[in-house]
């Protein structure tokens, strides 16, 4: 029997019930000053009383493994290596000599420390262990406290000995490391004097070690234009015990490479420094690609110009700097006239040149403060800062018209084409970015309306003054029939993820004499009329054949669109809608979403609720939208079985600075999960206002940080590039992970 529990006087095994004590004795001293702790010992011995008397000193404090002969022993070791075997000599079949000696021929076990046991006072018995390698010998009968003082010296001893296997195995690795890493690495005493350099090292310098060797780090020179020098460094890491940071160094060839350096301090027990190591990485393909990123991030790929997300964060600065020393800003949108005729006629190689001509020739009509950046295919925006007078800015349109008016060799072929520029003043047309951007985009309609080649302010246009409801009315129904009115898309995204889960159909009128019309200027005269309603069933039905178009597109996202609650609560609704549902029977359930405004909900909240009920059962979702802007929010989520909540812009906009909008945030955050509602946030336009959403348990978003509205064939390829990019991040842009 092997077992790990005492042997009973007839040489069976079980469970040992009571175990006799240590006594106390001599070897208490030495024996604390040997503890290795709890170990694993194999007694073997084919005389069960002498098994369980080994077994009594030890049991208390280690594991106890025991076998009766040679080989019952081998099969233990095989399975479970002990940390020190007490090994009986005379036994049958295999005696303990033999026992040792295939111990020791097996390197696996060759170290584990053997004790021989013996009832033999032969001196050429213990001669023969030792000569075996044997660690120690015992004569029986034996005296417990000096067993267990051998065993715990022998213990001692191979704890002793595993570390020194250990420190040396470490050694050996770390000069393995230092030799062979790809990585420069220094090594300095305590005064920071140069000791040792890996070959890694010498071509970041260019020198041979030797010429290294006793030289102070502090003395060495960085590349021209580096931030730090080593002197600054050395200071840090007197003062701190470390540094890490980017630094600019000479490469044998003579090149600037930008690298990683990490300054560590070596440490004694008493916590001084004795050496330090410092780590050189090559990092300057990781910049180059960070640097190829921020470049397709923020410039356009074709002129090498501003594109529209430097533009904007650029405008906003502009804005902010020109309120503090009062002055204004131009807001110039430029349209090239007569370019699609060039790529038609041409080709688009042609095209391209002939933007990238332009492109400079605009750029030197500009101050060297001013930004020119390219928002579109034909489509520019110039910003004119700290303008004090009007013919400040007349000076410079007049030297863009020309710019972009005169002929221009394109390869084999003179190319001519004009521009048509619509101007918004800051603050005279508004001090919002949006708002500027879109009354410039007006004023520039108007200047292709009245002939092309020319300037319009957004101050001179002559507005539709006519407040008569039934003449603004008709405008409208007009405009529909003329097909005038046009949807833009929106996206959301989860801001956890990344991952685009809807868009927003948005509402514009492409009105010929004042451009691209936002709701709020053409609606309010319409609302709770039949208008309203024709309008509406238009948006729906242009929505979900965009669904359909998007589905054969391999793009599988819901869509919503935003409707007035007088259209919701007119009695047939629900019926019209399955109507518009059953023309397209190829939509993916809950396709459709439909938004209504907080605000506008009618005083007959019941009505609104049976209307929400109808159309649910047709598999479309509700959005509640401005949700917080109106006073009786937690009644309309216990009444209306809305799907989705839709915190207001002007909160989420305001959520880092106004402690109110961020309690309004937090409050609507928590209805919603209280109510187990779905919340978007509407109108992120900055990455710290998404990563504070994100801390506050949002789940989607949408706004202008990350995309404005567009087309349809327009939002296809966002769609593509941000899973692109997403994929190659693997991140969402607002986790910090």
């Amino acid at each position: 029997q092997v077992s790990t529990h005492g042997p009973t006087a007839r040489g069976q095994t079980e469970t040992m019930s009571q175990k006799t004590p240590n006594p106390s004795n001599l070897f208490r001293g030495f024996e604390q000053n040997l503890d290795v702790g709890r170990k694993r010992i194999l007694v073997v011995d084919d005389q069960p009383s002498n098994v369980h008397s080994i077994y009594q000193i030890f049991c208390d404090e280690h594991d106890v493994l025991m076998a009766t002969n040679g080989q019952q022993a081998l099969n233990l070791i095989e399975k479970s290596l002990p940390d020190v075997i007490l090994l009986d000599v005379v036994m049958p079949n295999m005696d303990g000599h033999e026992v040792c000696r295939r111990l020791k021929a097996n390197l696996r076990t060759a170290q584990i420390p053997v004790i021989f046991v013996s009832g033999n006072n032969d001196p050429g018995d213990e001669i023969a262990g030792l000569s075996l390698e044997a660690a120690d010998f015992i004569h029986k009968p034996f005296v417990p406290d000096v067993v267990r003082a051998r065993v715990k010296t022998q213990l001692h001893l191979k704890h002793k000995s595993d570390q020194l296997l250990e420190s040396q195995a470490a050694l050996s690795l770390a000069a393995s490391v230092f030799t062979h890493s790809r990585d420069g690495i220094l090594m300095m005493d305590a005064e920071g004097f140069i000791l040792d350099t890996n070959a890694a090292f010498k071509s970041l310098k260019g020198l041979p070690v030797d010429a290294l060797t006793r030289t102070q780090f502090s003395s060495l020179t960085l590349a021209r234009g580096a931030t730090v020098n080593y002197k600054e460094i050395w200071e840090q890491v007197l003062e701190k015990g470390q540094w890490s940071g980017e630094v600019l160094r000479l490469t044998e060839l003579g090149e600037s490479r930008t690298y990683l350096l990490n300054i560590t301090a070596v440490l004694d027990d008493q916590a001084s420094a004795t050496h330090y190591v410092a780590l050189y990485t090559d990092i300057g393909e990781i910049k180059d690609y960070q640097r190829r990123l921020e470049s397709m991030a923020n410039f356009d790929g074709l002129t090498g110009l501003p594109n529209r997300a430097l533009m904007t964060d650029r405008l906003q600065q502009t804005l902010v700097q020109s309120k503090r020393r009062g002055k204004s800003t131009a807001v110039c949108f430029l349209d090239l006239d007569g370019f699609k005729s060039v790529n038609d006629t041409y080709g688009h190689a042609y095209g391209d040149d002939l933007l990238v001509g332009l492109s400079k020739r605009m750029r030197g009509a500009l101050r060297d403060g001013d930004t020119l950046s390219r928002v579109g295919g034909d489509e520019f925006v110039a910003l004119v800062a700290d303008i004090g007078a009007d013919t400040d800015y007349e000076k410079m349109l007049h030297r863009l018209l020309t710019a972009a008016n005169q002929p221009i060799l394109v390869r084999d072929a003179t190319l001519q084409v004009s521009a048509s520029i619509g101007v918004a003043m800051c603050p005279r047309d508004g001090e919002d970015q949006d708002v500027l951007m879109a009354h410039a985009d007006q004023a520039m309609y108007v200047a292709k309306q009245s002939g092309k080649n020319r300037y319009q302010l957004f101050s001179d246009i002559d507005k539709l003054k006519d407040q008569n409801p039934q003449s603004r009315q008709a405008q409208v129904h007009q405009a529909l029939t003329r097909g005038e009115l046009i949807l833009r898309y929106q996206p959301k995204i989860s801001i956890r993820t990344g991952q685009v889960t809807g868009l927003e159909a948005l509402l514009r009128w492409d009105q010929p004499n004042l451009g691209v019309l936002l709701p709020a200027e053409f609606l309010p005269e319409i609302e709770n009329t039949p208008l309203i309603a024709e309008l509406g069933d238009w948006a729906i039905e242009e929505t979900l054949s965009q669904i359909e178009r998007f589905q054969e597109a391999d793009i599988w996202l819901p869509i919503s669109v935003n409707i007035s609650t007088w259209h919701l609560a007119q009695a047939d609704f629900a019926d019209r809608l399955a109507k518009m549902l059953q023309a397209h029977p190829k939509l993916a359930p809950n396709s459709l979403e439909i938004e209504i405004s907080e605000n506008n909900i009618l005083a007959d909240v019941q009505t609104i609720s049976a209307a929400i009920q109808s159309c649910r059962a047709l598999n479309v979702r509700f959005a509640l939208d401005h949700f917080g802007s109106g006073y009786a929010s937690m009644s309309y989520l216990r009444e209306l079985a809305c799907d989705i909540i839709k915190i207001d812009q002007r909160y989420v906009s305001d959520v880092l600075t106004n402690a109110n909008s961020l309690g309004v945030v937090k409050g609507v955050i928590g209805l919603a999960a209280a109510f187990e509602r779905e919340v978007v946030a509407n109108g992120v336009e900055s990455i710290e206002v998404g990563r504070m959403l994100l801390s506050l348990g949002c789940r989607d978003a949408q706004g202008y940080f990350i995309a404005q509205p567009m087309r349809a064939a327009a939002f296809e390829n966002w769609f593509h590039n941000w899973n692109t990019g997403l994929r190659g991040s693997k991140r969402s842009p607002f986790d910090l992970r």
